[in-house]
């Protein structure tokens, strides 16, 4: 059975007395403590700085420094055989810009993290792991992806969150047994036509971002369940929007709607909607179409009255309304009308 192998835990220590033992008698002039110290800092991601102001100061330092890191293959390779197995690969932090060619061999890897690596682009070797079930490529500096990561037609799970992308990358509409996609803090201005290619995909997040309209495609991911639009520039919806009738959660906070489309009152599954932080003045009566409706939020914009509709939101459990103009009165009658709703004014 594979196992999970930690780049950064296992792999770091066994290197870091690597370094410690072996080339403690190359630096004469350093203490071993000195060493040690200096070794602790190149293998702390929070704390390299200050390795590389130690090493401009001395070049001792500087020279160990190039030794650890041609130890570091090495010793991948040597730990090869035990990796090849593994079926979860962490390489948080690991800040690795490239990897050997050997790391397409991990045929059984099935979740690979390698989040906060300042990665620019996407290695190819990851895109031969054809039974990678989970990629987090969170946190890096990807602008794009290559066209081979349409090879990866096992995958489930992507996170590409706190990256520099503009667009989706068409080659990912290919990956039809995505099931969650999470997107949010980029730059992304649209999402293609082609996303409805993506019939299993039940989560998709693409929170702040730069969507200031949304394609009919995307109204045709049926199968769809939760939607984070949260922080865009969206000012309407789509008539097809009324489609993605699997819909459980959707959140368009922070956007620029002035009134909440009736296509979002037709999502009769609907039981969380988060709305706060528009700019909204009013709620239309068929509001009362979300039978299931448990959390809404509707915080921060413009409203000071509600439909008598909303009284048939027999399931609401939390009303959010605060930063909007409601009265004391308001609030009672909300209180004598939703008794088992806790109510936010």
């Amino acid at each position: 059975m594979g196992g999970i192998f930690i780049i950064g835990n296992t792999l770091s220590e066994k290197l870091q007395c690597f370094t410690s033992s072996f080339l403690k008698v190359k630096i004469m002039k350093s203490t071993q403590a000195e060493i040690d110290h200096f070794i602790t800092l190149l293998f702390d991601p929070t704390r390299h700085q200050e390795a590389l102001e130690m090493a401009q100061n001395n070049t001792e330092y500087t020279e160990l420094a190039k030794q650890i890191i041609k130890s570091f293959e090495k010793f991948f390779m040597d730990d090869f055989e035990n990796l090849i197995k593994a079926e979860e690969l962490d390489l948080n932090f690991a800040k690795q810009n490239h990897l050997p060619a050997e790391f397409g061999r991990l045929i059984h890897l099935k979740e690979l993290n390698i989040s906060g690596s300042k990665l620019t682009d996407l290695p190819l070797e990851v895109c031969q792991l054809s039974n990678l079930r989970k990629l987090i490529l969170s946190s890096n500096q990807l602008s794009f992806l290559p066209k081979e990561i349409k090879q990866l037609t096992h995958l489930e799970i992507l996170d590409l969150s706190f990256n520099l992308l503009t667009e989706l990358p068409l080659e990912l509409c290919q990956l039809n047994n995505l099931k969650i996609i999470d997107l949010s803090h980029n730059q992304i201005t649209h999402l293609p036509e082609e996303i409805q290619q993506l019939s299993s995909l039940r989560e998709l997040i693409v929170e702040e971002n730069k969507i200031s309209y949304l394609s009919v495609g995307l109204c045709q991911l049926i199968n769809l369940e939760k939607l984070d639009l949260r922080s865009n520039q969206l000012t309407n919806l789509p008539a097809q929007f009324s489609q993605l009738n699997n819909l459980k959660e959707l959140c368009l906070y922070g956007n620029k709607l002035t009134d909440l489309p009736l296509e979002v009152c037709q999502l009769s599954n609907l039981q969380i909607l988060d709305l706060e932080e528009n700019q909204l003045i009013n709620l239309p009566i068929e509001i009362s179409q979300l039978p299931h409706l448990e959390k809404f939020f509707l915080s921060y914009n413009n409203l000071s009255i509600l439909p008598v509709e909303i009284n048939q939101l027999i399931n609401l459990k939390v009303l959010s309304l605060i930063g909007n103009r409601f009265s004391i009165t308001d609030h009672e009658r909300l209180k004598t009308s939703l008794p088992n709703c806790q109510i936010k004014i």
